[in-house]
């Protein structure tokens, strides 16, 4: 990872913590407000899900920024945690991301954990080696297979 990318992602992370802190604020002002009856309490359970939802993001937030953080600036040789990796599947169509051990989607940029299927198929390999995994949905499985086209 460049000292540059890891400046831009840190930059990310900290906008979108400001703004989930915001709306952790909100929903659990909100889920204080409904008190009495019976379909206030239904109101109020699902305000304070919302507020649960609104506080796990952060906390995942975080979580990425912190590892983001303590990371080192060096050349990378082989996909891992944290490094950005561009891969380019059968298809012809390519992703880029951040690999890192929590994944989380943002408007600006993606981060993909290593638990993910992409990310165990892509741990440890380097430029040009090639990968596959199977997502299973309603049981039918589909493979996707590509190569690891950057590694930073």
């Amino acid at each position: 990872m460049t000292s540059e990318w890891k400046k831009s992602l840190l930059e990310i992370l900290d906008t979108e913590i400001e703004s989930a802190k915001v709306s952790v604020a909100k929903t659990d002002e909100a889920s204080k407000f409904i008190v009495t009856g019976w379909s206030q309490s239904g109101d109020k359970y699902h305000a304070q899900m919302a507020a649960d939802l609104a506080a796990s993001y952060l906390k995942r937030l975080k979580d990425i920024r912190n590892e983001i953080e303590k990371s080192e600036v060096k050349v990378m040789h082989k996909v891992e945690p944290v490094s950005f990796v561009e891969v380019e599947y059968e298809d012809g169509s390519k992703l880029s991301f951040t690999y890192v051990a929590n994944g989380v989607s943002l408007t600006r940029s993606l981060f993909i954990s290593t638990n993910s299927p992409l990310g165990k198929a892509i741990l440890g390999k380097s430029v040009g080696d090639k990968f596959s995994y199977v997502l299973e949905n309603n049981g039918s499985k589909r493979t996707f297979s590509g190569k690891v086209l950057k590694i930073e």
